[in-house]
């Protein structure tokens, strides 16, 4: 039996960030105008979406890879970025969104 104190503590889903397909730390991509703008535009790993200069973005250096702060905040909220592990409903409510299992 599981102490009614510790219930909450035990279900309570890792607050983790960001990170690559490869497991890289993703960190916000640096200020409004990046070097982007005159080269390649970044499109948002989930998504899909191409970002533009006011966008925010969180990106992986080592791999190129972006995530738009719309799918960032979605990923964190519903505990997508999770180490491995991953309740129930989770994973149900992971199914149910395709570009989030692209991602994984």
């Amino acid at each position: 039996e599981i102490y009614p104190e510790f219930q909450d503590h035990l279900l309570r889903k890792a607050s983790v960030g960001a990170r690559c397909q490869r497991g890289h730390t993703m960190q916000p991509a640096a200020g409004t105008t990046r070097s982007w703008v005159l080269s390649k535009q970044p499109q948002c790993g989930i998504c899909r979406r191409l970002a533009s200069p006011h966008v925010e973005l969180v990106e992986c250096t080592s791999c190129g890879f972006y995530i738009c702060g719309s799918c960032n905040r979605d990923g964190t909220h519903a505990g997508y970025y999770s180490l491995g592990s991953a309740d129930i409903f989770t994973s149900k409510q992971l199914l149910q969104e395709p570009a989030w299992v692209r991602y994984k």
